[in-house]
């Protein structure tokens, strides 16, 4: 591992899990929220460790008033990258 890829001082080890996993998380929080109908998220993508600690992303978000399931998934999202990160792209 190098410099990059170590977490920020202080921050709380996540667990590694895969894409595949955060995406269907994603996808059941989705149905849960009413604003999300018709709105589609991206595939999850690997980058250099940000400051929050987590080293992905959602690439992108689609659909039908896709701002206001953005602001209802936030806190969501947030607390899955607060939790895990995935492995190194190769």
């Amino acid at each position: 591992m190098n410099d990059k890829q170590l977490p920020p001082q202080g921050a709380v080890p996540r667990s590694v899990t895969s894409r595949e996993f955060l995406q269907k998380a994603i996808a059941e929080e989705v149905l849960e929220h009413a604003e999300c109908a018709g709105v589609q998220f991206g595939g999850i993508y690997w980058h250099e460790v940000d400051e929050t600690g987590c080293n992905w992303s959602v690439s992108i978000i689609s659909g039908p008033e896709w701002t206001d399931c953005f602001i209802a998934m936030e806190k969501f999202i947030f607390t899955l990258r607060a939790q895990y990160n995935i492995p190194q792209a190769e």
